[in-house]
Parts: C-alpha cells; sequence; structure tokens
C-alpha cells in the first residue's frame, strides 16, 4: 500500500477495502447505511492509505468532522476579512478545519449557507448575523441541531454572543471629538437591522446630547449599505451646521471623506471623521478608527462553540481608539 498519498482517491479506498465506491462515501460522511463491520474496514483502510489525512481518523475516532463553520454578512466589507482571519489563526492551533460562507447581505443566502453548512456535518456555527430580527429563524434552527455562537453582530437568538463594547467606544470617539474642540456632531450607520450599527446609533446620541442637543437631527440610516456613497441630499442638509462625523464602518469613512473633499471642505480642518473597524483601509486612507480585539471575540467564540468555560465582559470586550489625521489637526 507504499503510494503517493497526495494522490489517494476515494476509488483508491473503495478498491483497497472490497467495497463500492457509493459505501465508502456514505462512510466517511458519516451516513448511515453500512454495517459497523464494513465501517470499521473502511476506516482503516482511509487511515493507512493516507486519504484525508489525520482528520479523517480524528473524525472516525470523535464521530466529529473537526469542522467549523463561519458565516459573514458580507466578505467584501473589510472588517470580517480580518475578522475570518482571526478565527483561523485560532483554530491552526486547534488543528481543525473552517467551513467560510458569505450571506452577501442577504437573508435568504444566510439561510441557504447555514442548512448547506449543516449538511456538510459542521461540529459547530459561528455567525454574524445579517439581520437582528429576520436571521433569528435560521440561527434557532441550527442551534437546534449543533453549538452556535453569535460574533460581532446578534439576532435575538438564544445562542450566545461575542462582542466588543460598542458603547464604550462612541465614548472614547466623543470625548476625542470634544477634545479637539469639536460641539456638532452627525452619525452615519447601516440601514436598520444591523446590531452592532443599532447599539453605535444608541450611544450616540446618549454621549453627545449634552454637548450637541441637535445631534438626533443629523443621523443617517436608512440608505447606507457596505461601499454606499453618502447621499448627497442629506450632506447638503447638515454641512455648515456639523463639525465632526462618526461613521460605523471604515468603508462608510472613506466614502463620506471623498465626498467632503469634493465640495472643497478640509478634513479634519473643517469636518473631523472618526471610523469604526481599523482595518488596512483606516490605516491606508490616515483615518482615526477604533479597533476591534478581533483576537480575543474569535478565541471566547471557538472556546463557547467548544463548551468551554470562558469569560466574556457582559458589556462586551473593550476597544481601541486609534487617532490618525482624520480626527486631529497636527497628527
Amino acid at each position: 500500500m507504499d503510494r503517493d498519498r497526495s494522490r489517494v482517491t476515494i476509488h483508491d479506498v473503495a478498491r483497497e477495502a472490497g467495497v463500492s465506491i457509493a459505501t465508502v462515501s456514505r462512510v466517511l460522511s458519516g451516513s448511515a447505511g453500512a454495517g459497523e463491520h464494513v465501517r470499521a474496514r473502511v476506516l482503516g483502510i482511509a487511515q493507512q492509505l493516507g486519504y484525508r489525512g489525520d482528520s479523517v481518523a480524528r473524525s472516525l475516532r470523535s464521530r466529529k468532522s473537526n469542522m467549523l463553520g463561519l458565516l459573514v454578512p458580507n466578505i467584501t466589507n473589510p472588517f470580517f476579512p480580518a475578522l475570518i482571519q482571526s478565527v483561523e489563526l485560532e483554530l491552526q492551533a486547534r488543528q481543525d478545519g473552517l467551513l467560510l460562507a458569505d450571506a452577501q447581505s442577504t437573508v435568504s443566502v444566510e439561510t441557504d449557507r447555514v442548512r448547506s453548512m449543516l449538511d456538510r456535518r459542521i461540529d459547530a456555527l459561528l455567525i454574524s448575523p445579517t439581520d437582528e430580527e429576520l436571521s433569528l429563524a435560521i440561527i434557532d434552527e441550527a442551534l437546534s441541531q449543533i453549538p452556535v455562537v453569535q460574533l460581532d453582530r446578534r439576532a435575538g437568538s438564544a445562542a450566545p454572543y461575542v462582542g466588543v463594547d460598542n458603547a464604550g467606544a462612541i465614548k472614547d470617539a466623543v470625548a476625542h471629538l470634544a477634545a479637539q474642540g469639536r460641539s456638532r456632531f452627525a452619525f452615519v450607520g447601516y440601514s436598520r437591522g444591523v446590531s452592532t450599527s443599532e447599539a453605535r446609533v444608541d450611544a450616540f446620541v446618549k454621549y453627545t446630547e449634552s454637548i450637541d442637543p441637535d445631534s438626533v437631527t443629523r443621523i443617517l440610516r436608512e440608505e447606507i449599505g457596505d461601499g454606499e456613497v453618502v447621499p448627497a441630499g442629506w450632506l447638503d442638509q447638515i454641512l455648515g451646521d456639523v463639525d465632526a462625523i462618526i461613521t460605523s464602518s471604515d468603508l462608510i469613512a472613506v466614502s463620506l471623506r471623498d465626498s467632503l473633499l469634493d465640495r472643497g471642505l478640509r478634513v479634519p480642518e473643517d469636518i473631523a471623521l472618526v471610523s469604526f473597524d481599523n482595518t488596512l483601509l483606516a490605516a491606508a486612507a490616515n483615518l482615526t478608527s477604533i479597533q476591534q480585539p478581533l483576537v480575543d471575540v474569535a478565541r471566547a467564540g471557538i472556546a463557547l462553540v467548544s463548551g468551554l468555560e470562558v469569560e466574556v465582559p457582559i458589556e462586551g470586550f473593550p476597544t481601541t481608539l486609534v487617532v490618525r489625521k482624520s480626527s486631529s489637526v497636527g497628527v
């Protein structure tokens, strides 16, 4: 049986075990239909030949796939590749696999992706829900079969949630802007249904009302998604009445900054900008941005779906404000 393990196929396993390819497929996928003697023989041959390597041996001993599912709302948002990387690095240490899917900011796609992952017999699911209400049904469906943890965003599910202290982050941003002499605030966040944006806009109102009672009239939510341009009409309405804008992501902030520059306004001299996520995009655009502790979030999420005890702050993990040129003259 000495052969190039990189070329071992299901046909080789079937031939050596003296069974059909369909039988091997059923055994390796964990499906019913093969007797215990046949199952043991196929698994033994698969291990001897090196088919799928050690992952097959581990999964057959434990009756687990050693595969975790991760579903994000929109992989084109730079925040989510950074979150995926943190999860992947943590899984590498555990020698577990990752099955990744993108919901494309659509609940129906999200539902299909979760069900496909369940069909592939993932051991657990990490999900950043597309919508805090509409995603509830599929999260609960998954939770009835496997452990599920919500990361970053959340829906109203009983599944545990791991995220950051959004309120504390906005409090720090407002305090920083006020220290720069800013007193007239606006906020741009995602459309309703994105839980993180909901939390951030609530905190924005709370922490700006004593400085700027009119800040609540300068909130844009309804028309904004990943990478979308801030509507010109809204900008025209607030310009001349604001000197600081907080956004719910770096993507929004870059679009907003470009619109302000097109109007001949200076950033930060005329209007200061603070964004969320501190992705590579923020560094490239010299944006002041809120850094989320993604390693802590990923580690806690994986521990929870693995059934381990882990301490997660009730208010969420603390963030760090990274100050750059967009909010402070002279930086």
